[in-house]
C-alpha cells in the first residue's frame, strides 16, 4: 500500500475538522476542552483509504493564533497540504500564516478547499476565490484546485475525493531506502502496555521487535507492538502513521518533539547551518545574535542566530546562518524548519537544514559563504558528496557519516563514491571502507613533508624521527599509517620500523663535529668489549689527545654536542645501544656476536661467565651485550644459559 501524509491548514472555525470528519467518519478533536470549545487546541489524526491501494494519512491542526505551536507540530513533513478558508469569512489572518508556512516548509502540492458553501448565495465563492487566487500567487497553490464543499450537507466532497485521489496518484512516496525515522507527536501511557508514541514515518521500514533509539536522549528501546488504524500490523512504512508501544521506556522520558530512529542513524546537535528566507510581509529584521524559536519536526526549539556574510536579514531576504540551540536536536540535512521570534511571538520565516554538524564559522569568511553553503543547499548530489569530504580538514568519512551529513540513500553515495574514484578524486580504504578526497590527502601529504623538512633543518645531526612525533603535529593521526606507506611508495620518505626520514636527508656534520665524531667511534673501537656510558664517553673525549683545538672550544661552549653526535651515530647504526646505558661500536658488537655464534655451533649452551672469559671482559659488560642478542633473537635465555634462537 502506498502512504500519503495530507494536511489540513486554515484560519480558526473554518471547518477542517468538520470537513475531515465528513470525508473520513472520524473525529479528530479527542480533547475535553476541543469538544466543549469547539475549537481544535492540538493536532488530530484521521485517514482516508482511496483507489489503487493508497492511503492518505490526515493530520487535522487547529487553526487559531495561539496554538501555531501545535499546527507546526503536525505539519513539517506533509506530501499535500489542503488549506481550507471558509466561504463566508473568505481569507484572513491565520489562512495567510498557514499559507506562508506550507511554502517556507516546501510543502509541493496543494487543494484549496472553500468550506461551508451552504451557509453562502451562489455568486458569493466567485468573488472569494478571486481574492484567494490573488493571495495563493506565486505559491505552490497558485495553480491549485478549488473544491467548493459543505461539510454538513456533503455537497462537494465526492469531487473533493476525486481531486485527492487524482493528485496522491502523482506523488512519489516518502523513502523507504533510508533508515527508519519517526518524529514523535504524541506520548502517553496504555494500561498494562507502557509508554505508547505516535507520529508519522518520514523515512524507512519498522517491524515488531526492531531495536529502535529515541533522541536526542541516545536511550535504546524495543518495538514491542505497532498500530495503525486501530489494528495490531507486524511492519510500517514511510509515509504510514501509527502507535508504537516500546520496551523500558518510562512516560517522562520521552516528549513530543522527539526522534525515534534507528539505533546509530542520528547524531544530535546544537549547531546548524541553514538557509533562511524571511517572509515578505514580516514587519522585523533579523539581526545576529537574535534569540528564536525553531521549529523542526515536532518540537520547539530555542536558538540564538548567526547570520553569516551580513548583519541583518530585512523581509523577503534570503541567507545562510548558524543556529546555536539551546538544547539538542536530532535532525537531518534538507529537513525544513521554521523560525518565529522569541518575543514577540511572530513567524519571520522559514528554510532548510544545510549541515547537522558544522565547524563554528567565521561569520565574514567568503570562502565558506560561497564554496560550501552554497553547494550545500544547491548543488548536485555528487557536488554535494565532494563537498562533504573537503568539509573537515584532514577528515577521513565512513559511508555511514556521508549517508548522514548528505540524508542520501547509500546505493546513492556508493554509485557518487564510484565516479569520484574513476575521475580520481577520492582515495578509497578498506576495512572499514572509507573515503578520503585527494585534495586532503595531498593536503597531509605536504604537511608532513614539511613538519620533516623543518625539524632536519633545526636538528641536522638529527637522522630520524619517530612516527609519534610527527602523528601529534597532524590531525590524520587515523590515517596516518597509510599517508607515509603512500609516500614511501612515492620514494619521497624514508621509513624504518616507527622511525621515518626525507629520502634525501644525510647527516651534516661540519668539520670539527666530523672530527669528533670520529674520535667517538675510535674510543668505543678501543674499549671494543667494554662498552662505555655517554659520561664515560665524554670523559674519555675530554682527555683525548687527538681534539684539535676548534673542536674543544666547540664542545666547551655547546657541552651538549656530544650527546647529539653519539644520538647520530646511534642512529646511523655505528653505535649500538645496550640496557644499562652503555654504547658500543657496531664492529665490536658484530665480532662479538661471530664468537658467540661459533662457540654455541660447537657446545650448544653458554652461561654469562663462560662468555666473560671468552671475551676476556667482566659481567658488568658482557650481560647487557647478552641481553641484546636476546632481543633481536639471536640468541635465547633458557635458565642461567644462553643457545642460538
Amino acid at each position: 500500500m502506498k502512504y500519503i501524509v495530507v494536511g489540513t491548514a486554515g484560519h480558526v472555525d473554518h471547518g477542517k475538522t468538520t470537513l475531515i470528519k465528513a470525508l473520513t467518519g472520524i473525529d479528530t478533536d479527542r480533547l475535553k476542552e476541543e469538544k466543549e470549545r469547539g475549537m481544535s487546541i492540538d493536532i488530530g489524526f484521521a485517514y482516508l483509504n482511496l483507489p489503487n491501494d493508497i492511503c492518505a494519512e490526515i493530520i487535522d491542526v487547529p487553526g487559531h493564533e495561539h496554538f501555531i505551536k501545535n499546527m507546526l507540530a503536525g505539519v513539517g513533513f506533509l506530501d499535500l497540504a489542503l488549506l481550507i478558508i471558509a466561504a463566508n469569512e473568505g481569507v484572513m489572518p491565520q489562512t495567510k500564516e498557514h499559507l506562508d508556512i506550507l511554502k517556507l516548509l516546501a510543502v509541493k502540492k496543494g487543494i484549496i478547499v472553500l468550506t461551508k458553501i451552504d451557509l453562502v448565495d451562489k455568486e458569493w465563492p466567485g468573488l472569494v476565490t478571486e481574492n484567494i487566487r490573488e493571495i495563493t500567487r506565486n505559491t505552490f497553490f497558485e495553480n491549485a484546485p478549488i473544491v467548493y464543499v459543505s461539510g454538513i450537507t456533503g455537497e462537494g466532497l465526492e469531487k473533493l475525493k476525486q481531486i485527492i485521489s487524482q493528485i496522491v496518484e502523482e506523488i512519489e512516496t516518502k523513502n523507504i531506502s533510508l533508515p527508519f525515522r519517526l518524529p514523535v507527536d504524541r506520548v502517553f501511557k496504555m494500561e498494562g502496555f507502557g509508554t505508547v508514541i505516535t507520529g508519522t514515518i518520514v523515512s524507512g521500514t519498522l517491524k515488531l521487535d526492531n531495536p529502535v533509539e529515541v533522541l536526542p536522549q541516545r536511550i535504546k528501546s524495543r518495538v514491542r507492538q505497532l498500530q495503525s488504524h486501530k489494528g495490531k500490523i507486524s511492519q510500517a512504512v514511510a509515509g504510514q502513521r501509527l502507535g508504537i508501544n516500546l520496551a523500558g521506556i518510562k512516560l517522562e522520558e520521552i516528549n513530543r518533539g522527539d526522534t525515534l530512529a534507528q539505533p546509530g542513524y542520528l547524531s544530535p546537535t546544537n549547531l546548524l547551518d541553514v538557509h533562511l528566507q524571511m517572509l515578505d510581509d514580516t514587519p522585523h529584521h533579523l539581526v545576529n545574535r537574535t534569540r528564536v524559536r525553531v521549529y523542526l519536526g515536532t518540537g520547539e526549539y530555542f536558538a540564538r542566530t548567526r547570520l553569516l556574510g551580513r548583519n541583518e536579514l530585512k523581509p523577503g531576504e534570503e541567507g545562510y546562518l548558524q543556529l546555536q540551540l539551546e538544547k539538542p536536536v536530532a535532525v537531518l540535512k534538507n529537513d525544513h524548519f521554521i523560525l518565529r521570534l522569541y518575543s514577540p511571538l511572530v513567524t519571520i520565516g522559514g528554510g532548510k537544514i544545510l549541515d547537522i554538524h558544522p565547524a563554528k564559522h567565521k561569520r565574514f569568511q567568503e570562502e565558506v559563504i560561497v564554496r560550501k553553503l552554497a553547494t550545500y543547499e544547491k548543488g548536485s548530489s555528487e557536488e554535494l558528496v565532494e563537498q562533504i569530504l573537503l568539509s573537515e580538514q584532514n577528515k577521513i568519512f565512513s559511508l555511514e557519516e556521508i549517508a548522514k551529513m548528505s540524508n542520501l540513500a547509500n546505493e546513492e553515495i556508493k554509485n557518487i563514491l564510484s565516479d569520484l574514484n574513476q575521475e580520481n578524486k577520492i582515495v578509497r580504504l578498506e576495512k572499514p571502507e572509507r573515503v578520503l578526497h585527494q585534495q586532503q590527502l595531498q593536503n597531509l601529504k605536504e604537511k608532513i613533508i614539511n613538519i620533516l623538512q623543518e625539524i632536519h633543518q633545526k636538528q641536522p645531526l638529527r637522522l630520524n624521527l619517530s612516527k609519534e612525533e610527527i602523528k601529534t603535529k597532524i590531525s590524520g593521526g587515523e590515517i596516518f599509517d597509510f599517508i607515509l606507506n603512500e609516500l614511501v611508495k612515492e620514494k619521497k620518505i624514508i621509513l624504518e620500523k616507527d622511525k621515518v626520514r626525507l629520502a634525501e636527508h644525510q647527516l651534516k656534520f661540519s668539520p670539527e663535529e666530523e672530527k669528533i665524531k670520529k674520535e667517538i667511534e675510535n674510543i668505543c673501537l678501543k674499549g671494543e668489549f667494554t662498552p662505555l656510558t655517554l659520561e664515560e664517553t665524554k670523559i674519555h673525549l675530554s682527555q683525548s689527545k687527538n681534539i684539535p683545538q676548534p673542536c674543544t672550544v666547540l664542545v666547551q661552549g655547546k657541552p651538549e654536542i656530544i650527546e647529539t653526535i653519539v644520538s647520530s651515530l646511534i642512529e646511523m647504526g655505528v653505535l649500538i645501544k645496550l640496557e644499562e646505558g652503555f654504547i658500543i661500536h657496531q664492529n665490536a658488537l658484530e665480532k662479538a656476536k661471530i664468537i658467540l655464534k661459533n662457540y654455541l655451533s660447537e657446545k650448544k649452551e653458554i652461561t654469562v661467565s663462560e662468555y666473560r672469559q671468552i671475551l676476556n671482559s667482566s659481567r658488568k659488560y658482557t650481560l647487557p651485550i647478552l641481553q641484546y642478542f636476546d632481543t633481536i633473537k639471536f640468541t635465547k635465555r633458557i635458565g642461567d644459559k644462553r643457545v642460538l634462537a
